[in-house]
């Protein structure tokens, strides 16, 4: 039977895994950057070093590049966006919410089809596995709630066949509501952001194994998380180490889990000054960028850090 993750109780930089875990958390602003988008949902870096960030609320994709401590605007794409990834090809590939994966010219910003493709559904996540498969989270058109039609995770290779879908598990229950973010880890567990209700108020994170059943099931920490502050995934993603990042922006925290979803340690940002963390993206083992968002009536735009950290 799937197991379940139940969180314990501990100090806010304290290392609880009996896994080999990394210990002390340290977290440090080198940067800080103001956006011209009201949210920072997507994030990517890419080797050359141009920033690409994306709001799926005002459906705008911006290219970008650092110049000092400003960022300068290179590109604006207007377009749905529900991922953002690069390949090992230095592709650059989008979801829109539609049933194939777009490409994106990084020197012009034109739009093309590429050959991955779910029809008839619609893609909702998106990742790239070190392996250079392609992960898509997808549901059938409509919405979120009540749960109609298909909901998958499905795994393709390198020239968009499909290799694996995920769907229900061995007791021939559904395993996801809507898979709103995705990432992998080197041993082959995928991981996914499953948001339980519209709402957000009833949200988790489902580890699946190669057979296609869930090995364990995250849904937030006592300390950080309750009926006030639900846990909120926005962004999911595997770090250097291997283990993986979960931004919980209702509380201003990281989640650390290791590669089978068991709770390593969590970092409440507020330390540092931050709020409404959303997307990460690693530049190196010591090396990250973090997008935030802004409370809807809020007048200013997102912030985009660099950050230096330790212990994960």
């Amino acid at each position: 039977m799937p197991g379940e993750n139940i969180p314990s109780t501990f100090g806010s930089l304290t290392e609880v895994s009996n896994s080999g875990g990394t210990g002390k958390i340290e977290m440090k602003v080198k940067k800080q950057f103001n956006t011209n988008l009201k949210y920072c949902h997507h994030l990517l870096v890419c080797h050359n070093g141009s920033i690409w960030v994306g709001d799926t609320t005002q459906k705008n994709v911006q290219k970008l590049k650092t110049d000092g401590d400003s960022l300068a605007t290179v590109l604006t794409i207007k377009t749905e966006i529900r991922g953002i990834v690069v390949t090992s090809d230095g592709d650059i590939l989008l979801a829109d919410a539609t049933p194939r994966l777009k490409r994106i010219n990084g020197a012009n910003g034109k739009i093309q089809d590429s050959e991955y493709s779910v029809e008839p559904l619609q893609i909702m996540s998106l990742h790239v596995k070190k392996d250079r498969n392609i992960i898509v989270g997808a549901m059938s058109p409509g919405a979120v709630i009540p749960v109609t039609g298909k909901r998958v995770v499905i795994v393709m290779d390198k020239d968009g066949k499909h290799e694996f879908v995920y769907e229900y598990d061995n007791n021939k229950k559904r395993i996801m509501t809507y898979p709103r973010s995705i990432t992998s880890t080197i041993n082959g567990n995928i991981f996914v952001a499953d948001d339980v209700h519209d709402d957000r108020k009833s949200s988790r994170i489902l580890a699946l194994n190669k057979n296609g059943n869930i090995l364990n099931t995250y849904k937030g920490h006592l300390n950080i998380n309750n009926v006030d502050k639900p846990f909120r995934p926005g962004f999911i993603q595997s770090t250097p180490l291997d283990s993986v990042i979960i931004s919980d922006f209702n509380c201003y925290a990281f989640h650390i889990l290791d590669n089978s979803c068991h709770l390593m340690s969590y970092y409440q940002h507020r330390d540092i000054g931050i709020e409404y963390p959303y997307c990460v993206a690693f530049t190196s083992a010591t090396t990250l960028y973090l997008g935030c968002v802004q409370p809807v009536k809020s007048v200013t735009h997102a912030k985009l850090y660099e950050i230096e950290y330790s212990g994960f």
